[in-house]
């Protein structure tokens, strides 16, 4: 039940003292959902989520990081076609 009132009021933490492991976590999970044939657009509030995360400072960080190291992170969760 909180899982989806969390979703459904389009709300993520901005600051990096309420980005909690949770919510890398739940980032993490919901990248497995394509995978599993389960289409996230039905909730359009869960990919506004996925694309606030993707668009953190850190995400970005990491995924310039791992094209650094020869790991890239540059693959999207969200899909826009």
């Amino acid at each position: 039940m909180t899982f989806h009132i969390f979703l459904s009021s389009g709300t993520l933490p901005e600051d990096s003292r309420t980005f909690t492991l949770a919510d890398a976590y739940l980032f993490t999970v919901l990248g497995w959902m394509p995978g599993f044939a389960i289409d996230l657009g039905r909730w359009p509030n869960t990919v506004a989520y996925i694309k606030r995360v993707e668009a953190r400072a850190s995400m970005v960080a990491a995924r310039e990081r791992g094209r650094n190291t020869g790991r890239d992170l540059s693959g999207s969760l969200s899909r826009d076609s």
